[in-house]
């Protein structure tokens, strides 16, 4: 079973439905078991897509897609030397250097972002949700 962690951009993606990727991103959600796929999500993921959401709607419907989440996946959480790597990731915006670290040191098979222009790292498979696909299929 291939391990994922899904950033904070792909979950925002998705309940916001936009490109790209989104479909990619919400097809690996519905269908990770059947793909053999361990979906996890940064506790910082988890904190941005619960303020995204109640900043448009009501705090229930937040928390209610909080708890679907944690139904599709587990939570990675940083400890203290996680963080302070993250912090010496140089070229990375901070959430998505903490969410990378969080790969590198969960072990995770592939970091799964929108944002893969920008991240430089050679320690996970840093890949898109059709890029994940693509490379599952084979």
């Amino acid at each position: 079973m291939k391990k994922i962690l899904l950033a904070s951009d792909c979950l925002i993606s998705v309940m916001e439905k936009q490109e790209p990727n989104y479909k990619a991103v919400a097809y690996i959600l519905s269908h990770a078991k059947k793909m053999k796929l361990k979906v996890f999500f940064s506790s910082f993921a988890m904190h941005t897509t619960y303020l995204r959401i109640k900043e448009e709607k009501e705090e229930i419907e937040a928390v209610s897609t909080l708890q679907n989440l944690t139904e599709l996946g587990k939570i990675a959480y940083p400890d203290e030397k996680t963080f302070k790597k993250a912090l010496q990731l140089t070229g990375n915006e901070f959430e998505m250097a903490i969410e990378l670290q969080i790969a590198i040191d969960s072990h995770i098979d592939f970091f799964v972002t929108n944002k893969i222009n920008i991240i430089r790292n050679n320690k996970v498979n840093i890949v898109n949700a059709d890029q994940l696909l693509s490379a599952i299929v084979k």
